[in-house]
């Protein structure tokens, strides 16, 4: 196949960042009289930004007025934890290194607040150059609605069979295919294989397995 733009997800994708989520939201549980998670635990938060891990850790039926409080909870201790221990996923720099040798575009969309995800992205991944870095906005669409992919692509002129979605789970295949775009799947972040209901176009195991489709 002949790509022409790599898109990204985030954390669990480019950047390991489970031990800060784990604890930034632990902080913020124990705060609200809440039980903690586990680091293992602690992926079942991921996904679906500061909001989801609200939704996620709270009873079903829980008061909007509840989830407030737990969101501005979280945002606090994500004010000062966010990049704790925060680190690239082996392999992930020669992955870059050989996609930009080869002139492959390279953009991230993910559910993470936006200027989180800007701060991630200086801190860990300023060495390559990002067309787009497209993060949460409130008001705005995010994943699994494919807004931010679509809007990258026409930006850059490219077509959806010229561009691959690369991310760790369920919400980045649906986005993918929202988007009309091929899907990677990537089994070193948080979720897992075992339980994905979606059949995304390619599953890799370490980042030198993309290249395998990159080069056709």
């Amino acid at each position: 196949m002949s790509f022409k733009m790599a898109i990204f997800d985030l954390d669990g994708t480019l950047v390991d960042s489970l031990e800060a989520i784990s604890k930034l939201a632990n902080l913020a549980f124990e705060e609200m009289g809440m039980d903690t998670y586990s680091l293992e635990m602690s992926r079942t938060l991921i996904g679906h930004g500061v909001a989801g891990i609200a939704d996620k850790a709270l009873p079903e039926g829980s008061s909007p007025e509840l989830k407030e409080k737990l969101v501005a909870a979280i945002r606090k201790y994500y004010e000062k934890y966010w990049d704790y221990n925060l680190h690239l996923y082996s392999g992930i720099s020669e992955l870059l290194d050989r996609l930009t040798e080869k002139g492959i575009l390279l953009a991230i969309n993910t559910n993470k607040d936006q200027r989180f995800a800007d701060e991630t992205v200086e801190k860990t991944l300023k060495k390559w150059s990002f067309t787009n870095i497209v993060g949460a906005v409130d008001g705005e669409p995010r994943k699994p609605k494919p807004d931010g992919i679509e809007a990258i692509l026409r930006e850059h002129g490219i077509k959806k069979e010229e561009a691959l979605y690369i991310g760790d789970m369920r919400v980045d295949v649906e986005t993918a295919k929202n988007a009309g775009v091929f899907s990677v799947f990537c089994e070193w972040g948080f979720g897992s294989i075992k339980t994905l209901d979606l059949t995304p176009d390619l599953t890799v195991k370490n980042p030198e397995e993309i290249m395998t489709v990159i080069q056709g």
